[in-house]
């Protein structure tokens, strides 16, 4: 809420109640408040809020030089996000949960980064074949491969399933085919074809499957409000807990080592303009086809106020992709959609009731090419878009473009 005459602006979260603006005003509304009815308790300075804690300080800071080559400072507010108690208690629930469920205590090593080194190889799209597509026969060991000539001399009932004449590359000791394969019963009594293909009962599951959800959603919590280097590593993760295996397993365990490595990381904005001076500015990317499974693109994003003197996060935001990109300027171009109209444009009507009339705002991109589609809203280089990245580029143009 925002007082039309004082400048205030009003932040109520259930019980919790932040109020900012002209320092001349705030005990004027604190008083409103209370004579409105409300009972409120003991007003104090601005510190724990929503579980993370904000510490303000103050620091001269030098400028500009003058014309006669004078040493310019000025004052700069800052304040300093941090939830380093409660990650640290993240990591102790980790380790109590791991031990549980696998009967050791994990051993969490400094970590540099979140991430395992990945490898799109990995892909379904990219992974070579398992069978021969002229007889279906599943591929076998290479080295223990024997030519099937050879097999029928020692097995002449033709157990190995080919006929005389048979495909000359294939193998007499490949695994049992497929349908016959399924037919086995499982530990719990179903056809192998009937089972929860994403939760195998065979032991490639994650051993940590049914903590991983609550594990993701502790750190996510803190990585949205102050830690957004874990925004990405965390939600790669919770989008893959149905899918859950080993690999899995070792993702989470390194996250946790890189957070119980760096729990003193923190989240700084400064502040040395006045409002007129300033003006909010969105920060766009995509890593492409960035998921090893299903080659797929990440994009990001972070909104932040700036000017001269000034630089304040206010929010961040990474999301897999829902539609395949062919190529890095697709990509940016649905990074560049989720950042200014999921993130960015909810926003403006804050910055009227806020800013100066007449404010201006800022989207930033790193790839030349998708600008230029934008800005001219044809896309001669990328031949025929897909209907989403189509859409994307109209909304876009629209909204960005100097026409």
């Amino acid at each position: 809420y925002k007082h039309p005459k004082y400048d205030l602006m009003l932040s109520v979260y259930v019980d919790d109640i932040v109020l900012s603006g002209p320092a001349l005003w705030l005990d004027r509304g604190w008083a409103l408040i209370k004579d409105s009815g409300i009972l409120i308790d003991k007003i104090e300075d601005p510190g724990l809020y929503l579980g993370c804690n904000r510490h303000f300080h103050e620091q001269e800071v030098q400028v500009a030089d003058t014309p006669d080559g004078k040493k310019q400072y000025k004052t700069v507010r800052y304040v300093v996000y941090e939830m380093e108690e409660y990650l640290k208690s993240t990591v102790e629930r980790y380790k109590e949960l791991s031990e549980k469920l696998t009967g050791t205590a994990p051993v969490l090593k400094p970590a540099k980064t979140p991430f395992l080194p990945e490898d799109t190889m990995e892909s379904p799209a990219r992974a070579p074949g398992d069978k021969c597509p002229w007889c279906e026969r599943l591929f076998g060991n290479p080295q223990d491969e024997v030519p099937a000539v050879a097999a029928r001399e020692k097995d002449p009932g033709g157990e190995s399933g080919h006929e005389e004449g048979g495909h000359p590359h294939a193998y007499a000791n490949v695994p049992t085919s497929p349908a016959k394969k399924n037919k086995k019963k499982s530990a719990a009594g179903k056809p192998a074809d009937l089972q929860d293909n994403a939760n195998p009962q065979d032991g490639s599951r994650g051993r940590l499957q049914s903590v991983a959800s609550s594990v993701l959603m502790q750190i996510l919590y803190a990585a949205r409000l102050c830690r957004h280097d874990l925004l990405r590593p965390v939600l790669r993760l919770a989008a893959g807990v149905k899918d859950w295996d080993a690999k899995s397993d070792q993702k989470l365990h390194r996250l946790m080592r890189y957070i119980a490595a760096t729990p003193k990381k923190r989240l700084v904005g400064w502040c040395g303009d006045s409002i007129d001076e300033c003006s909010p500015h969105a920060y766009a990317d995509a890593d492409f086809a960035g998921c090893e499974k299903t080659m797929r693109s990440t994009s990001g994003a972070s909104v932040l106020m700036e000017g001269p003197n000034t630089r304040f996060p206010i929010a961040g935001r990474s999301a897999r992709q829902g539609c395949m990109s062919c190529s890095t300027p697709e990509a940016e171009m649905v990074a560049c959609h989720m950042a200014y109209r999921n993130l960015f444009l909810p926003m403006f009507d804050v910055w009227d009731a806020f800013l100066p009339q007449g404010w201006h705002s800022y989207l930033h991109e790193d790839n030349q090419a998708m600008i230029r589609v934008i800005q001219s809203g044809k896309n001669p280089t990328m031949k025929t878009l897909k209907r989403c990245h189509g859409v994307d580029l109209s909304f876009l143009h629209e909204r960005l473009s100097d026409s």
